[in-house]
């Protein structure tokens, strides 16, 4: 099955496979994970998606991710996970988080600039723990409106790490809206900074997410409609909230017909809204759960009410490529 890099809310994030980064199925990192993506340096695998209004984040945000590592960065290298830095001068960056090796120890690393010179640069960062071959759960929040100690809160496996060590300490009121693309597994290019490890279940937030909200939802998959939530990739073929919206277009002239000896006797279901209890004109499923729609029989006799000429057009944009409509 192809890796599914479909964004599954409805910003439409979606994002390119650089190097063609494969599918997991196997020792996965919880229970309803079906697949994941292994991105190798050695191929410069990473994905990117276009820059769009719900990755600029001006005050608040947080970010998640599942990363099981094939090697460790060496000594002062940086392995980047979620990232907006430009490729090229003056090389400052909305946002930007990586693991870095120092001396050792392994620190996850934070940054936000306030605009492209880089006026005010906030970077923080927390120790973690990194192991090969072992699946580990990161995330951070960042709130601008904080001061620069409590701007940050990191979390490895559910449980916070709180604020981190400044390495640099701006006070930046704001985060740079740039119209750089969305980087995953990779930062501005830079051949030392490619992940070399398995990802799943990346989350894009324009909130801050409590301690509690993290906790509780790292390790199960998510719907995609949650509040908040402006891209998210777990990197599988399922509906989530998709839904298929059917256009409705009937005959003027309906024809005086029957179908199995019953005939239409209801005149008043010509409608969108009154056979499918929707809109009238269009509308998506009301069941808010079934994926199919259907125009209805008659509630009595079990037989068509009404036969018109017409047709439907269906819509299935929202799903992802394997459904069937």
């Amino acid at each position: 099955m192809a890796l599914d890099i479909h964004d599954k809310t409805i910003n439409g994030n979606d994002l390119t496979n650089n190097g063609a980064a494969t599918e997991v199925t196997t020792s996965l990192p919880f229970t309803e994970s079906t697949s994941a993506a292994l991105l190798a340096s050695a191929s410069t695998q990473y994905f990117t998606a276009p820059d769009s209004a719900s990755l600029s984040f001006s005050t608040t945000f947080t970010l998640e991710a599942w990363i099981k590592y094939t090697t460790l960065p060496a000594d002062g290298v940086g392995m980047a996970w979620i990232s907006k830095r430009p490729a090229a001068a003056p090389d400052y960056q909305p946002y930007d988080t990586y693991i870095k090796n120092v001396g050792g120890e392994y620190r996850l690393y934070a940054t936000i600039a306030d605009s492209a010179a880089g006026t005010a640069v906030d970077g923080y960062y927390a120790v973690v723990s990194v192991t090969t071959g072992t699946w580990h759960h990161y995330a951070v929040s960042c709130d601008v409106s904080q001061a620069s100690a409590t701007t940050f809160v990191f979390y490895q496996d559910g449980a916070s790490l709180g604020n981190g060590i400044s390495w640099s300490t701006g006070n930046a009121t704001g985060i740079y809206d740039s119209a750089t693309e969305l980087q995953i597994g990779v930062r501005g290019y830079t051949l030392a900074t490619y992940i070399n490890a398995q990802m799943d279940e990346i989350r894009l937030w324009n909130t801050v997410r409590t301690s509690t909200q993290i906790s509780n939802n790292y390790n199960i998959e998510l719907t995609g409609s949650e509040s908040g939530l402006v891209a998210y990739y777990p990197l599988e073929n399922f509906l989530g909230t998709s839904t298929v919206t059917a256009f409705f277009y009937p005959d003027a002239n309906v024809e005086s017909t029957s179908v199995d000896g019953s005939s239409f006797n209801n005149p008043a279901e010509t409608t969108w809204a009154t056979i499918h209890d929707a809109t009238a004109g269009t509308g998506t499923d009301p069941s808010g759960a079934s994926d199919s729609i259907n125009i209805r029989s008659g509630p009595t006799s079990g037989k068509w009410n009404l036969i018109g000429r017409g047709f439907l057009l269906f819509d299935s944009s929202g799903l992802p490529d394997t459904a069937t409509v």
